[in-house]
């Protein structure tokens, strides 16, 4: 809707040679990916998400767009990257426990519901 329009706007609009990058810029392509996540439009916000940290690997809010690549992939059940990606969490010296915690709790419930579901 609205707040993708305008995420995208000022992304597009963004004069690449223009240094240093003003820091909306990467704000919005982490809301953005972030955005698109909410709307369960998760290919978008992996590539999204993707660029956003390839671009700004120092954001505050990598981490947390590095969780939701891998939900993303667990969403579309692409469960060997979502696991290599909560994997890279896991194993992150940048990451913090509380989220190094919840990538290995995910991955957890990704290993039982693997284990059971023919159960399920």
């Amino acid at each position: 809707p609205q707040a993708i329009q305008g995420y995208r706007k000022s992304i597009d609009s963004y004069d690449r040679k223009a240094l240093p990058v003003p820091q909306h810029i990467a704000n919005a392509y982490y809301k953005l990916g972030s955005l698109l996540y909410t709307k369960k439009n998760y290919k978008k916000a992996i590539q999204t998400l993707d660029r956003a940290r390839s671009l700004y690997p120092d954001h505050p809010d990598k981490a947390w767009s590095d969780y939701l690549i891998a939900e993303s992939y667990a969403q579309l059940k692409e469960k060997d990257q979502a696991s290599e990606e909560f994997n890279d969490i896991m194993t992150s010296e940048k990451t913090d426990g509380v989220m190094k915690k919840a990538a290995e709790m995910k991955l957890k419930l990704m290993e039982w519901e693997n284990q059971f579901k023919d159960f399920l």
